[in-house]
């Protein structure tokens, strides 16, 4: 029935997130930022592999969506720990770490502002021109990049953010006597 498919779902999302999310996001981000690199190192091609400004924007799309996939398996991770359901994985440990450190908003906010750079100073380069036209191949090899840095940044905040308001309400809950069962 739809019941048992929804309740079947959410069984997979808190207790199978690093199969589920976390290493298709990190595939699909790794394969992406690689192709995105080589987009940047090698514009006029690598041989039979395509590197134009098509395909570069498909990649940034690939290393957001990745990176995304991968903050939903971290939260999905910390609700199943903040909710006590189960004690955490030592392979999950990391995401506790990571929630409860400052890395994740200055990591953030340094990507955003990177991206925003990238962004402002193609925008000086136009004004340089008098908002004339500019090469769309150059422009977009700056601006996909830039694009990207800024959502993956701000993403990386918004996360932060997420993370410790997810904390915070878990953490004003009534505690549970009963002990953490263990993984």
């Amino acid at each position: 029935t739809w019941r048992d498919g929804w309740r079947h779902l959410r069984f997979l999302l808190l207790f199978a997130p690093r199969w589920l999310f976390l290493y298709p996001g990190a595939v699909l981000a790794a394969a992406s930022m690689v192709q995105l690199v080589v987009a940047l190192t090698h514009p006029d091609g690598l041989g039979r592999w395509p590197v134009g400004i098509h395909t570069q924007l498909f990649a940034a799309g690939g290393v957001v969506l990745g990176y995304q996939t991968m903050l939903f398996a971290i939260a999905a991770i910390l609700a199943r720990s903040f909710a006590r359901l189960v004690a955490p994985n030592y392979r999950e440990r990391w995401a506790l770490r990571l929630a409860d450190s400052p890395w994740l908003w200055l990591a953030g906010v340094l990507l955003s502002v990177s991206g925003l750079v990238l962004c402002v100073s193609l925008a000086w380069q136009w004004g340089s021109t008098g908002f004339g036209a500019l090469s769309p191949e150059a422009a977009m090899r700056i601006i996909i990049p830039g694009v990207a840095l800024l959502l993956i940044g701000t993403q990386s905040v918004l996360a932060a953010v997420f993370f410790a308001a997810m904390r915070s309400a878990f953490d004003l809950r009534a505690p549970s006597s009963e002990p953490m069962p263990s993984a």
